[in-house]
């Protein structure tokens, strides 16, 4: 899709969920003001990346479904595999986006539905100057908000071992490993209610 990469940094889009809460849509196809909120989301991951001068890094997507459209938006789109359920929980989306990284590479996930607003360009901010040599995850008065992540690719068998161990929450994982809390004030928002989405179709 690009042809110029960020070589230090991959941004993961967790977009494999079941959407029990918005009827089982796909949110990422959901509309927000008249747009695809996958579409709203990269546009602000790319806004943030040459607001700060960076190069546009690799984009992956973690999804279970309308593949050929994501692929269209990213550089790969990483489904959970068949030795799964259709939708095992999140930790497996990140298991898979830290299997799909090069070694030099560190991976920054995001929900599918966070809102792109100024929450959300705080968050990636943070998460783009959190240490490499470790996870970080944000955090704020609401607790910690585990999609919002960064993740060295180094920890990509201890995620499989934990997976292979049962776990499929990504807090519980988090809170194992060497994670740096990253506190803002406001949490990020997730459009996660169809409220939160264009009335069209519900």
């Amino acid at each position: 899709m690009n042809a110029k990469h960020s070589q230090e940094i991959a941004f993961g889009i967790l977009a494999g969920g079941a959407g029990r809460r918005v009827g089982g849509a796909d949110k990422g196809w959901l509309l927000r003001d008249g747009r695809p909120q996958i579409e709203a989301l990269i546009d602000a991951i790319r806004s943030n990346e040459e607001r700060l001068g960076l190069a546009p890094s690799r984009l992956l997507i973690s999804a279970n479904r309308n593949l050929d459209d994501y692929a269209r938006l990213g550089d790969a789109v990483i489904p959970d595999g068949d030795e799964f359920d259709q939708f095992p929980g999140p930790l497996i989306g990140v298991m898979r986006l830290l299997q799909a990284i090069q070694p030099s590479e560190r991976l920054i996930t995001l929900p599918v539905d966070a809102v792109p607003d100024e929450t959300l360009n705080r968050a990636i901010h943070s998460l783009l100057a959190a240490d490499a040599n470790g996870a970080a995850v944000v955090t704020g008065p609401d607790g910690p908000q585990p999609p919002f992540a960064s993740y060295p690719a180094s920890l990509g068998e201890h995620c499989q071992r934990a997976v292979a161990a049962g776990e499929r929450g990504m807090h519980h994982w988090q809170q194992r490993i060497d994670t740096q809390w990253l506190w803002l004030a406001h949490s990020p928002g997730n459009a996660n209610q169809p409220g939160d989405y264009d009335p069209v179709g519900w």
